[in-house]
C-alpha cells in the first residue's frame, strides 16, 4: 500500500536541504506527499525552522555534548512547524512503538495509514548501523515487508525499522571528541545534573580522561562515550484536517493521555497509550 507511487515520490522528493536538517527536509516531503501548496522553498523554511548544529569548535566538553544531544530537531518541533505552515490544514500526532510489537500487526497498521492518506515521519536511531546520527525520514509506502522512504529514496525491512524505533534515546560519541577537550569545573557541574545520569556521562568522561594519562594504557582508550539523545524515537503521523477517514483512524489510537519528560530539553510531551492487538503503541502529542 502506497500513499503515492515510487515514481510520484521520485519527482517530489526533497533531499537534505542543510546540515543536520533532516527534520526540515522531512517537512517538505510531508507537505508534498499531501499535495499542500504552496510548498516553502528550502531557504525560507530553514529561516523559519532552523536546525540546531553540532558545536565542534567549543573546547567545553559539556557544551559539546549538549550540542550533540540536541543537534537537528525533534518530533514536536516538526509537528508544530507543519501545523503552523499549513494553518492547521495538516495535523500531526506522534507514535512511540513498543519493542515487542508484532511485525505483522505493525505492518498492517502502516498499510492502513497509507490507505487513509496519512504521511509518516520516522525518527530513527541510526547509530545501530554505525552512522553518527539520528535521522528523520518520511515514509510513503509498504510492500513485501519493506517500508519505502524519502531523503534518501530507500527502503527498510519492517523488522529493521522496529529496532531503529525502539532502541531508546542514546548516542555514541567517539572518544577522540572527549580526549581533545579539557574537562573544567564548569563541565563537572553541568554533567553532574540529573539529565546526564542515565548513562553516567560524567563518570565515563572522567574514566576516558584518566585512561589517557595512564602509562599502562599509553595514549589509548578503548571505549567511546554513550550520551542521551534529547528527543524520542517514533513515528509522526500527518493527515489533512478535512480527511475524515484519516482523522478517524488516528483518533482510534489516541486515549489515556499522560506526560513524558524530555530531560535534555527540560520539557514535557503528552502521551497516549494504545494497543495494536499484540503489543502496545504509545502516542506522544507535542506540547
Amino acid at each position: 500500500m502506497f500513499l503515492k507511487t515510487e515514481e510520484e515520490m521520485e519527482k517530489i522528493n526533497s533531499l537534505q536541504i542543510g546540515q543536520s536538517a533532516c527534520g526540515p527536509t522531512s517537512v517538505l516531503n510531508v507537505l508534498a506527499s499531501l499535495d499542500f501548496s504552496p510548498i516553502p522553498d528550502p531557504k525560507s523554511l530553514l529561516e523559519f525552522f532552523p536546525a540546531r548544529l553540532r558545536d565542534y569548535k567549543t573546547k567545553s566538553i559539556s557544551k559539546y555534548l549538549y550540542s550533540r544531544s540536541v543537534a537537528g530537531t525533534i518530533h514536536s518541533e516538526i509537528i508544530d512547524t507543519i501545523e503552523k505552515i499549513t494553518n492547521n490544514t495538516i495535523v500531526g500526532k506522534f507514535f512511540i512503538l513498543n519493542q515487542y510489537e508484532n511485525r505483522d500487526k505493525f505492518s498492517n497498521w502502516l498499510s492502513q495509514c497509507f490507505e487513509n492518506k496519512i504521511s509518516l515521519i520516522f525518527t530513527m536511531n541510526l547509530f545501530l548501523e554505525g552512522n553518527d546520527a539520528w535521522h528523520h525520514q518520511m515514509a510513503y509506502g509498504i510492500k513485501d515487508n519493506n517500508i519505502y522512504m524519502t531523503n534518501p529514496m530507500n527502503k527498510y525491512p519492517v523488522y529493521q525499522m522496529i529496532s531503529y524505533l525502539t532502541t531508546g534515546p542514546w548516542m555514541i560519541i567517539p572518544k577522540e571528541h572527549i580526549l581533545t577537550r579539557d574537562i573544567t569545573e564548569e563541565d563537572i557541574i553541568e554533567l553532574s545534573k540529573e539529565k546526564w545520569e542515565c548513562y553516567r556521562v560524567l563518570n565515563r568522561v572522567e574514566v576516558l580522561k584518566l585512561n589517557l594519562n595512564r602509562t599502562f594504557y599509553g595514549n589509548k582508550c578503548y571505549d567511546d562515550l554513550v550520551i542521551p539523545y534529547g528527543g524520542i524515537a517514533g513515528i509522526s503521523a500527518f493527515c489533512k484536517s478535512d480527511n475524515e477517514n484519516g482523522l478517524n483512524f488516528i483518533k482510534k489510537y489516541t486515549n489515556n493521555e499522560e506526560e513524558v519528560f524530555l530531560p535534555i530539553y527540560e520539557k514535557y510531551v503528552k502521551v497516549n497509550r494504545l494497543k495494536l492487538n499484540i503489543g502496545i503503541v504509545y502516542i506522544a502529542i507535542n506540547v
